[in-house]
């Protein structure tokens, strides 16, 4: 492939070790505009003199695809007040800890009309809106909750004089919802993602079963802190699940509250604001209890940071990914580098951060967006309105193309049992997503 001439306002990136979710070699790394458009050694020697080209030296540092946190809450109107990090403090946050893209979670209102369900995917709760997903060929993203089931449990809590924050985990007996979830899945074959902390259970069962299409995702909290912060110990499990491989990727629900407004359940948990931080110190935190303690290497890290989500939300390899023609949201990670995390220091728009006083190895040093520096040394370089949306389409290669191998063996049994033989009794086997032969037992 000839290469282009670059033109004004490229970036040269060499002497890194570029780390995707599948390998890790020496290169450079060129950037046109907002493009990826080489990655290979040697491009420093030749594009390094001229004068359009901006130079960034990544010796010894790590150069990862941007991360995407694919479950936030910005600006959420929520229990009568609003989180605080609006779009603009809260990708500010974001590229500060290395994530150049967020899937924004909608919580749509009761008196939400169809049209405004688009922004708030108020169908999901419905059977019918599985339904359509499940024609449509999209990812339905359903947070595994009932909310007669907790308004009775809170009402018990509250009874008992169970009235501070734990009462929150108390009241939400996610397994059951959980175990509706895979139902719905098994029963229209249509692939789920879980946003809850339900994950751990639906992870396990999703090996159990052979490979459902069921995706769950641990928050970053849950790697991080244990149910003496008042988080359950489900999301511990979760965590497991993700360290150990099972689970494809880590978010955050990040959903910030100020002091102030928690005080708003004082004395009955129930009007507590509910949310923490997370966009920002995600990636540090994945980091240091994945790879610092030895259960992830790089490459899982870049998995479960960016790229998992990539292909789950169809947008891979325009995202997620190091090479040619990828979008150039690209972060400089500095593997030795540390920092103390802290609400004094950080960018959110709260006054409380959640991993107060943890310290943290693995530091975002520059963050690439769109092929613009943002964040350099802990200096932010961003304006109000730099950001993009992203559509996700649906159809997903990823996700669908094992669905497809399922439908295809779901409709090879109903054959045999429409032309009379014996109940069919063995396995499947198949090759290259192929059903080649039935081996009967």
């Amino acid at each position: 492939m000839s290469q282009s001439k670059p033109q004004k306002n490229n970036l040269l990136i060499f002497g890194g070790t570029v780390v995707n979710d599948d390998c890790m070699f020496v290169a450079d790394v060129l950037v046109e505009e907002n493009k990826i458009i080489a990655v290979k050694q040697g491009l420093a020697k030749e594009f390094s003199k001229q004068s359009n080209v901006e130079l960034i030296d990544a010796s010894g540092r790590l150069v990862i695809p941007g991360g995407i946190d694919p479950h936030t809450h910005m600006q959420l109107p929520f229990m009568g007040t609003v989180a605080v990090d609006d779009f603009y403090h809260g990708t500010r946050a974001a590229l500060a800890g290395g994530t150049t893209m967020i899937i924004d979670f909608a919580i749509p209102p009761k008196e939400s009309t169809p049209l405004e369900a688009y922004k708030q995917w108020r169908e999901w709760a419905d059977p019918k809106g599985l339904k359509q997903c499940a024609k449509l060929r999209a990812l339905a993203r359903v947070h595994a909750e009932n909310g007669h089931v907790i308004a009775e449990k809170q009402k018990e809590l509250l009874e008992i004089g169970i009235t501070g924050p734990e009462g929150h985990v108390q009241s939400r007996p996610e397994q059951l919802e959980a175990e509706a979830l895979l139902l719905s899945s098994e029963a229209l074959l249509l692939p789920l993602y879980c946003c809850s902390r339900a994950a751990s259970a639906i992870a396990a069962q999703r090996q159990s079963n052979g490979g459902l299409p069921i995706f769950g995702e641990p928050i970053a909290a849950g790697l991080a802190l244990d149910g003496s912060h008042y988080f359950n110990e489900d999301f511990s499990h979760a965590a497991a699940f993700v360290l150990s491989g099972q689970l494809d990727l880590v978010a955050t629900d990040n959903c910030t509250f100020t002091c102030q407004q928690k005080r708003m359940g004082l004395g009955d948990f129930t009007k507590i604001p509910n949310g923490v931080n997370g966009v920002e110190d995600r990636m540090s935190l994945v980091w240091e209890k994945g790879v610092c303690s030895g259960k992830l290497n790089p490459m899982r890290f870049v998995a479960v940071t960016s790229t998992m989500a990539a292909k789950i939300f169809n947008i891979y390899p325009q995202k997620g990914r190091i090479q040619e023609g990828s979008d150039a949201d690209i972060v400089i990670w500095n593997p030795n580098s540390n920092r103390k995390i802290s609400a004094k220091t950080h960018h959110h728009a709260t006054d409380f951060n959640v991993f107060e006083g943890m310290e943290v190895r693995g530091v975002a040093e520059v963050t690439i967006s769109r092929g613009k520096v943002v964040w350099n040394c802990g200096e932010l370089k961003v304006e109000a309105g730099w950001g993009k949306f992203v559509p996700l389409q649906a159809n997903c290669p990823y996700i669908f193309g094992a669905q497809e191998t399922r439908e295809k063996g779901k409709q090879l049994c109903m054959t045999f049992s429409r032309s009379g033989s014996k109940p069919y009794i063995g396995v499947f086997v198949i090759k290259d997503q192929k059903i080649s032969q039935i081996l009967y037992t």
